[in-house]
């Protein structure tokens, strides 16, 4: 986390499933010695068992000053779906060219700008990073399509048959 610009980041926000990228972060803040403050919008767990999975891995690396809850801030009240929501996933590909899944990555991110706008004082400061780790597989097997409803697509152009007909977008 030394590297060029990190010095300029405030806090992180990240989406948290597993927990695994938010601990990683967690300890790797800690052991540096960095002063960002992260965050994770829990995706399915509540914020006990991603502190108590964090502490379990920092006694085990001999850290015993600090525990989870003092490292780490964990929301865990925007753990619903974000199927039904397509125009903020629409608005956030088309303006910045990110696709974020409705289930871990786009919640996460509207969580995050709803604590931003409500809840102001949990960030340390005004440069935060969000940080999509993945879910991107959840657009495929129709999940994109739904991202992509008749608004979005009216953006998109279509390739023609060989008799010039534009062909419909499914």
């Amino acid at each position: 986390m030394n590297q060029e610009g990190f010095d300029k980041i405030d806090d992180i926000f990240v989406a948290t499933s597993t927990g695994g990228t938010l601990i990683g972060l967690c300890i790797g803040n800690y052991l540096t010695g960095q002063k960002i403050k992260l965050h994770g919008m829990s995706g399915v767990f509540d914020k006990d068992y991603y502190h108590e999975h964090a502490n379990v891995i920092l006694r085990e690396l001999n850290v015993t000053e600090k525990r989870s809850e003092d490292l780490v801030d964990i929301i865990d009240d925007h753990r619903k779906s974000m199927l039904d929501d397509h125009y903020f996933l629409q608005e956030v590909a088309s303006s910045t060219g990110i696709f974020c899944d409705p289930v871990y990555s786009g919640k996460a991110l509207k969580g995050m700008l709803a604590e931003m706008k409500t809840n102001p004082s949990r960030f340390q400061g005004k440069n935060v990073m969000f940080v999509a780790t993945g879910g991107t597989l959840g657009l495929y097997g129709g999940g994109l399509q739904t991202c992509l409803d008749n608004t979005f697509t009216k953006l998109a152009h279509t390739w023609e048959d060989k008799m010039g007909d534009p062909q419909p977008i499914n």
